[in-house]
């Protein structure tokens, strides 16, 4: 869905806004205000405005309430992760996402697989502002709902954004849970075990990966035994090969059409 409108979009920023999500009142205008007042730095080396979402019961989904950024001031992507630890509203010019897509293998895949690569050296604002109110408790949450899906996009996501650099800069215990996890979305996604070793460089050069992936067999037992798991890469390979992609737009002209669906 993301891919299909981006194609679409005309606007000079882009901003994103989940279904399980809404912004509060003025946030469109907060945007469009700070743009305004640093309208010259945009036309330089500037790209975007980052600010801060709640959940519904109050807690920062965006920054570490013990490390927060200078309010207002410009970081670089790399310097802004570091106050970073979850989901940020993004307010960025739409030109940096020319030709960009993300990765189709899945219905949904983590959004860092194409932004850490997007958004490397650029330079964003950083504000404290509440611009957004997310729903965690929300059913069909991607990361907090109470059934485990996308599972393939999930591991193609860690095989694409975590280098070796980003690895070894995690602790023991990160380490531990990634591989682990990293096992049991390819369980779940259905590749085998010499496929899931070889397509993750961390894997690939991992004596005792086979440890982690019978850890993560016997989680995954427990998964399936408590109904955990929805295979979305099957009902989404399925739909790839069953329909044909049609722009909405066309079949508002002809209302028509759209008996013959």
């Amino acid at each position: 869905m993301d891919n299909a409108l981006l194609s679409k979009a005309k606007g000079e920023f882009i901003i994103h806004c989940d279904s399980d999500d809404f912004f509060r009142k003025k946030s469109l205008s907060f945007f469009f205000s700070t743009y305004h007042k640093n309208r010259n730095l945009f036309k330089k080396d500037l790209v975007g405005i980052i600010s801060q979402n709640l959940s519904t019961t109050g807690a920062s989904q965006t920054y570490n309430k013990n490390y927060l950024p200078i309010e207002n001031k410009i970081y670089t992507w790399e310097d802004a992760r570091k106050f970073i630890k979850g989901d940020g509203t993004i307010f960025v010019k739409r030109k940096i996402f020319k030709n960009k897509k993300f990765p189709e293998v899945d219905f949904i895949s983590n959004e860092s697989i194409l932004l850490e690569n997007l958004y490397k050296g650029k330079k964003f604002i950083l504000s404290k502002k509440v611009t957004k109110i997310m729903d965690r408790s929300a059913n069909l949450s991607v990361s907090f709902g109470n059934k485990l899906r996308y599972c393939r996009g999930s591991m193609f996501s860690i095989i694409h954004s975590l280098s070796l650099q980003k690895y070894n800069d995690l602790t023991f215990f990160k380490k531990l849970k990634l591989n682990i996890n990293y096992s049991r979305y390819s369980i779940h996604a259905d590749v085998n075990f010499s496929k899931a070793k070889k397509n993750w460089v961390i894997s690939r050069n991992n004596k005792i990966y086979f440890i982690y992936y019978i850890a993560a067999q016997l989680i995954c037992s427990i998964d399936r035994f408590r109904n955990k798991v929805v295979k979305t890469h099957i009902e989404f390979d399925l739909n790839k090969k069953k329909y044909k992609i049609i722009e909405i737009y066309n079949y508002r002209k002809n209302y028509k059409a759209i008996d013959k669906l």
